[in-house]
């Protein structure tokens, strides 16, 4: 039996009127260059095509070096700034407007970072990364540039960018369309605005639903299964950040967080015997029920 999701147009509205739209961009060098030269020997020894073989060498690592603090920087700062919204399905992330501040210090926390990475520990370390990249390439560094530490830090840079969060189409935009087309295209826009931001609470959903199977999948292991109370605690956090971030206070969210709440105030300690556990199992897997069913009634 499919269900008709019913919500306030102008609750949705009011929603996007105090939104933006952030997308958060990085630049990082690639950790691996196509060697030419040994490539094309390689290909001229085994009759190869250059377009499907060819030698790629990695002479900067990551692991253990200011290479791997830059992109930590910048993937940290991605994820912080995507956590406080929901996820745009043309690109970026619906942000609301009482976020914004945070936003904006997220982003310089992480620009400072960069820049000290830049300033002091690029050129403490390049002079050992580049010895040991000549070394282990060995006969390869003959014919492979490697960039100096100005060139190789001016590759990293992250931006945040602002946009109006998406509208239906109103206003003098449509003057000059004939009045049925145009009733249609605003028709049609006011939709697909609505349908988008809803689609928006798929992820947070998604999340619940991955962590309930994989909680369910552990339980069901048996006598040998090994619990921890940290498996309870993140039912809390996830039942949590889905009720943070049901911007529509949509009903069918509101279910899953009710049926999470057992699941989230349950201790590791009260769980001993073999029936402890079965009231778990049943916990968790009506919770699971509910979030499917919640996820197939919103169309996501």
């Amino acid at each position: 039996m499919s269900v008709k999701l019913i919500i306030d147009d102008k609750k949705v509205d009011m929603k996007m009127e105090s939104m933006v739209k952030c997308t958060f961009t990085a630049s990082c060098p690639a950790a691996t260059v196509v060697h030419r030269p040994a490539s094309d020997k390689v290909c001229e020894d085994w009759d190869a095509d250059e377009d499907v073989a060819w030698v790629k060498v990695a002479p900067i690592p990551r692991q253990g070096t200011v290479y791997g603090a830059f992109t930590s920087v910048i993937n940290s700062t991605g994820v912080k700034i995507r956590d406080l919204g929901l996820p745009c399905k043309s690109g970026g992330t619906y942000i609301q407007s009482k976020d914004i501040d945070e936003v904006m210090k997220i982003y310089d926390e992480g620009m400072d970072e960069l820049d000290r990475l830049k300033r002091d520990e690029l050129p403490k370390q390049w002079p050992e990364i580049v010895a040991n990249a000549t070394k282990k390439l060995g006969e390869l560094k003959a014919q492979l540039e490697i960039p100096t530490a100005e060139e190789f830090g001016s590759k990293f840079s992250m931006d945040v960018l602002w946009e109006h969060t998406p509208q239906d189409i109103t206003g003098t935009v449509m003057d000059g369309v004939a009045n049925e087309v145009a009733a249609r295209v605003r028709a049609a826009s006011k939709k697909a605005t609505k349908a988008m931001f809803i689609e928006a609470h798929a992820q947070p959903l998604q999340e619940v639903i991955k962590f309930l199977m994989d909680t369910n999948k552990q339980l069901s292991k048996g006598k040998g299964s090994r619990l921890g109370q940290k498996r309870f605690d993140n039912a809390k956090k996830a039942m949590e950040k889905l009720s943070k971030k049901n911007w529509l206070e949509l009903p069918e969210l509101d279910k899953v967080i009710r049926a999470m709440n057992p699941i989230s105030s349950t201790n590791r300690e009260d769980i001993v015997t073999e029936e402890d556990k079965e009231k778990v199992i049943k916990k968790v897997k009506h919770a699971t029920k509910v979030a499917l069913t919640a996820k197939a009634d919103l169309g996501l």
